[in-house]
């Protein structure tokens, strides 16, 4: 194993030597090395082989490379690798960019402590990265590449996050380190179990387009009244898609699919927002016009806690039986529905839109807060007019 490591570092270190003297005769510098060559051309080379070495055998054994003699590019040139080194400043990057053995030894305790409390077999799992390193039986499937590799990024870390390491205090960087690796070995073990269905993928658009045409569709529609948050609106995408709710309308301020605040509002939504349609409305007066005029068999719920709001369950819901299909990408709505309207996060749906909806619904309060914040209002309402339309039982669904 010594011999491979020796003589990958001597094919290294003479292919840039060749590549520095080659550098050097066409700049004006002359023999000035640039910075940026002996940061990564070399340091990001060889010491990559003197880690993976460090992994196997003990620090004292390092190969120096002041021993090796000359080496012979392709082209034929000799490199004097002893002037290389002092040239590059081999010497300081070998001290600065290589952790010791106590160093390496106290981050490893430091993970294990933090790995055993949050419940994660540590001797288990360093038994798992060993084989990763040392053997072609590839990742453990009870930890996954992904834990194994934030374990041997604390352990070994990167020679230019050498300096970022020493100065960081070890425990509180273990303890995160520890946190992440248990939530990526869970997401492994999550996405690997086939009788698990909540993983959702990243998916083409004409996959996307397909998903769309056979989306099973409710007539329920969620009007948004100039809400703000695009993660918000976002996580309504979600639970319209989810629900199989028809369509969602922005209004004013609130982000949309294709306006404003779009890359947040999709990180959000995951997709739903490529999948749910659509519309916007300068204002939420416009919206609800329009709903009233190709709508108007639909019923205006809006959801705001005031003197005049029922509890959402005790209201009747139009629409049991019915479903909107889509034609040739053209949604064809029955002659009754819902329309759900969720207001602004700070001073909640327009008092002036209020009287012109058929109800205003609320979801008791039983804390000290008044309300809830509408990406987790949305979910509550839908799923109950899906209660109340029989459509949870239904052998079709999925639930």
């Amino acid at each position: 194993m010594k011999m491979l490591i020796l003589n990958l570092v001597r094919h290294i270190a003479g292919f840039t030597c060749s590549a520095i003297k080659s550098s050097s005769r066409n700049s004006e510098l002359g023999s000035t090395v640039p910075k940026q060559l002996k940061t990564h051309t070399i340091t990001r080379a060889s010491l990559q082989m003197l880690r993976f070495r460090d992994i196997y055998s003990h620090e004292s054994s390092r190969p120096n490379l002041k021993l090796f003699s000359t080496d012979t590019h392709q082209g034929g040139e000799k490199a004097d690798v002893e002037n290389f080194e002092k040239s590059v400043g081999l010497e300081s990057v070998e001290l600065n960019e290589t952790l010791s053995e106590s160093e390496r030894l106290y981050r490893t305790e430091a993970l294990h402590q933090q790995l055993n409390i949050v419940g994660i077999d540590a001797e288990s799992l360093a038994v798992a990265v060993n084989k990763s390193m040392t053997t072609l039986e590839g990742n453990d499937p009870y930890f996954g590449k992904s834990a194994i590799k934030a374990y041997k990024t604390f352990v070994y870390p990167r020679p230019s996050k050498i300096d970022a390491a020493r100065n960081q205090d070890a425990e509180v960087a273990a303890s995160r380190t520890a946190r992440q690796i248990d939530f990526l070995a869970k997401r492994h073990r999550s996405h690997e179990a086939e009788w698990v269905r909540h993983t959702d993928t990243d998916v083409g658009m004409v996959e996307l387009a397909n998903a769309n045409e056979q989306r099973k569709l409710f007539p329920m529609i969620v009007l948004l009244d100039n809400v703000r948050s695009a993660f918000n609106v976002g996580s309504i995408f979600r639970t319209a898609d989810a629900s199989g709710c028809s369509m969602v309308i922005t209004t004013g301020i609130t982000p949309s699919p294709n306006g404003s605040g779009r890359e947040k509002l999709s990180k959000s939504a995951l997709f739903a927002d490529k999948v749910v349609e659509t519309k916007h409305f300068i204002t939420t007066k416009d919206a609800v016009d329009y709903i009233k005029e190709e709508h108007p068999g639909f019923s205006l719920i809006g959801m705001e806690t005031t003197d005049l709001s029922r509890c959402y369950t005790s209201i009747t819901y139009p629409g049991r039986g019915l479903y909107t299909e889509k034609n040739r990408g053209e949604l064809q709505w029955p002659d009754a529905g819902v329309v759900v309207v969720l207001g602004n996060e700070v001073h909640g749906v327009d008092t002036e839109i209020l009287p012109l909806l058929d109800h205003i619904a609320e979801i008791p309060m039983f804390g000290k807060k008044n309300s809830l914040n509408i990406a987790a209002c949305a979910p509550v309402v839908l799923y109950e007019i899906l209660r109340q339309w029989g459509d949870l039982d239904s052998d079709e669904s999925q639930i």
